[in-house]
């Protein structure tokens, strides 16, 4: 799902960050979903390997076993969000699942550690932040067949450095940004 504010502007000097299990050809494919070429100013992807961590430990349910990949690109004033996702359980090919950046750590069996979601408005100081996909950064996806989902998605802001999560829900993002319980989560540091 690409945001309506997907406009690509040229590549600030500020690194890639990409997080989570790489996905073959992500990196190399990432070129041509962004629409830019090859060679273009972007800096290297720096990777951390991790698999999804359970927030509901006790509980059943797709993500278990699941592995996660999330690619940040930051450009001038936005920033690109490639989630992809591979070996979720078979479910209903209908179910969607929110996801959302957060802005507190990724801690297995605790979901309250990631804390609200990243709304830059808040971020910023304001006490009434709107909540929308232009304040906030929502990745939902839905599974195939074949257990493997994506999200893209571009912001109009970029993201202030800090240890962030990405944080998977069990139903889709809702317009007031609401999305059901916090299933799992992706560690991310900016």
């Amino acid at each position: 799902m690409v945001s309506k504010n997907s406009k690509i502007a040229p590549a600030r000097a500020r690194s890639v960050v990409t997080v989570g299990l790489l996905v073959p050809g992500l990196a190399l494919g990432l070129g041509a979903a962004t629409g830019r070429a090859s060679g273009s100013e972007d800096r290297a992807a720096v990777t951390v390997v991790e698999g999804l961590r359970d927030l509901q430990p006790s509980q059943t349910d797709a993500l278990d076993g699941a592995k996660a990949s999330l690619t940040i690109v930051e450009r001038e004033e936005s920033t690109y969000f490639a989630l992809r996702l591979q070996n979720i359980e078979r479910t209903d090919s209908t179910s969607v699942l929110g996801a959302h950046l957060h802005v507190g750590p990724c801690v297995a069996g605790n979901g309250v550690a990631a804390g609200a979601h990243y709304n830059d408005e808040a971020i910023h100081g304001d006490t009434t932040p709107s909540v929308s996909r232009d304040t906030e950064v929502w990745l939902d996806f839905r599974a195939n067949a074949g257990g493997a989902a994506h999200a893209l998605v571009t912001v109009p802001f970029t993201v202030v450095p800090g240890v962030r999560s990405v944080v998977v829900h069990a139903l889709p993002t809702a317009s007031d940004g609401t999305a059901g319980t916090r299933l799992a989560c992706i560690p991310v540091v900016l």
